[in-house]
């Protein structure tokens, strides 16, 4: 699937004014507490493809954490998620004393092998940097990865190393700080813990073997990437959904940090279509199922059957555990309260939106969109364009046939294509079409 194959969307004629001021107060990024460490380390999944070697590590999250309560036990009721989040909003989280409890950061890293006959471009190596969707986790990218780095595209060749991340309250994510889970997941936190990850734990040498608890950087590093960006490597951000909303904001914190981003249908709309996250995605989640059915029975679900075999397969070998103790019943890692107090956020998609337009057109932006009809979640046929156009210069977009909102997962191997094709013009020197 070519680029230059594709529709996109032209720039709107009259572009919207964002609204006077608009914010979403963050907090300072301290160093945890000495000694603080993980209740447990998540094993690594071991060999890949040939070439490739793959490890998981952790880290602490972003420290102190916006003062919340913690998940409330029982069904999840939408109508106190939605109440919990306009009293956060409200400023209860000023007013509620810190819990101190620190999070814990799980990535999963792809490095190219050493002794790997494939040659990354010239220069700086290339990492990749994925942040998933909201109810899913960091192994959704796996047959995206999977096509695009040992399938032979070209542009897959540039990329020496790999970083995905599962959010603390997702995935490997939501199992080690289980004892912790907030009762309100604040969107700013997450910005923050990627900022975090790529700013103090992400490591200086991308050949080095690491330990599985990653160590912190020194203060002096850290200032100097928030000032310079990276010596020693050129960063690619993806985000889809939530993470692109999270990866936008994290951007526009410290651009340095960023050569190109690459959007997945990102959750980012301007502020008159923000009634995209309404409270009907909340209800929803929440009454989504805690215990999960075999995955024949999934199957029957027509939100399942558009999946990619393999990102299903993913989803369910690695989006769910067993309980240790009887009935071992199997249940969803990110569980149904969590992802509908996600889907409760509703004003850092507006403030991403409205920040956009602050990111230095050095940093190269690649939009990926779902298929026109299912544009809802960028703001539909309106909004979309004045998404995309927010930040007219160095920006491209294309619409992806047959794909919803779920791009990841309905379509790996197009988007390993599209992917590909932006490397392979972005850092081989290829003219760069559609911009």
């Amino acid at each position: 699937m070519s680029v230059n194959a594709l529709q996109s969307y032209p720039r709107p004629a009259d572009a919207i004014d964002p609204p006077p001021e608009i914010s979403d107060p963050t907090l300072p990024l301290l160093s945890p507490p000495p000694n603080s460490s993980p209740p447990y380390v998540p094993p690594s999944r071991g060999s890949w493809h040939d070439g490739w070697t793959r490890s998981t590590h952790v880290a602490p999250a972003a420290y102190p954490r916006k003062p919340t309560m913690r998940e409330p036990g029982g069904d999840p009721s939408p109508k106190d998620i939605l109440r919990r989040r306009a009293e956060h909003y409200a400023g209860r989280w000023e007013r509620l004393e810190s819990r101190g409890e620190v999070l814990w950061t799980v990535v999963e890293r792809f490095v190219r092998a050493a002794s790997s006959g494939d040659t990354p471009s010239p220069g700086r190596p290339i990492t990749l940097f994925c942040v998933h969707a909201n109810g899913l986790h960091k192994e959704t990218f796996d047959e995206t990865l999977r096509q695009l780095l040992t399938t032979g595209l070209p542009g897959g060749d540039v990329v020496s190393e790999v970083w995905t991340l599962d959010a603390v309250t997702h995935g490997e994510g939501a199992c080690i700080n289980a004892s912790e889970l907030p009762d309100t997941f604040d969107w700013t936190d997450h910005v923050r813990d990627i900022l975090d990850f790529l700013l103090a734990y992400l490591p200086s040498d991308t050949r080095l073997a690491l330990p599985s608890i990653l160590p912190r950087l020194p203060t002096s590093d850290i200032a100097g990437r928030r000032r310079s960006g990276y010596s020693e490597r050129r960063l690619v951000a993806i985000g889809h959904s939530q993470g692109g909303a999270c990866v936008a904001l994290a951007a526009c914190d410290s651009p340095s940090l960023f050569d190109s981003i690459i959007f997945m249908d990102p959750l980012i709309v301007t502020p008159v279509h923000k009634e995209v996250n309404h409270d009907r995605y909340v209800v929803g989640a929440a009454k989504r199922r805690d215990t999960e059915e075999a995955s024949s029975a999934l199957l029957a679900s027509p939100y399942f059957q558009r999946w990619d075999p393999a990102v299903f397969r993913a989803y369910v070998e690695h989006g769910m555990y067993e309980e240790s103790a009887p009935p071992f019943r199997v249940r969803l890692k990110c569980s149904p309260y969590q992802e509908a107090s996600s889907f409760s956020e509703t004003r850092a998609p507006v403030v991403a939106w409205c920040r956009l337009a602050e990111l230095p057109e050095r940093v190269t932006l690649f939009w990926v969109l779902a298929n026109k009809a299912e544009n809802r979640g960028t703001g539909g046929d309106d909004g979309t364009p004045q998404l995309i156009w927010r930040r007219p210069g160095n920006s491209s977009n294309v619409r992806v046939p047959g794909a919803g909102h779920l791009i990841v997962q309905h379509a790996p191997k197009a988007l390993a294509d599209l992917v590909a094709e932006f490397l392979e013009q972005k850092y081989c020197g290829i003219p760069k079409a559609r911009i």
